[in-house]
């Protein structure tokens, strides 16, 4: 709901003595209790809309710019390998670069 000086106390609670009395003691640690949940509600809503303008940079430049370079990085290795040759087979494994008879790891006393 709005206040006349514009601003907001929707979540607010306002928390005030009777007319000629002061607040009690409980009434004083109950206001202090509630202005701190109020200020912590404010720095969370602020909080908040930084990591959303933090999402919306990401989401709006630097995900199109990480396709760009992928889509450039797919290029380049198409341009570099040579037409009409399947590129070359990734070797999975260390044993994978020798034949069965070749690797020094089939014969060696460290293999297990």
């Amino acid at each position: 709901m709005k206040r006349s000086d514009g601003t907001d106390d929707s979540f607010g609670i306002v928390h005030t003595a009777g007319a000629a009395r002061p607040l009690s003691q409980a009434q004083q640690t109950f206001h202090q209790l509630l202005q701190k949940v109020e200020s912590l509600r404010a720095s969370i809503d602020i909080e908040e809309a930084e990591l959303d303008a933090a999402v919306a940079f990401y989401s709006t430049e630097i995900v199109p710019r990480l396709a760009s370079q992928t889509a450039i990085t797919k290029d380049l290795v198409r341009a570099l390998a040579p037409d009409g040759e399947a590129p070359p087979r990734i070797k999975e494994s260390f044993d994978d670069l020798f034949t069965d008879d070749e690797s020094p790891y089939h014969e060696s006393p460290y293999r297990d």
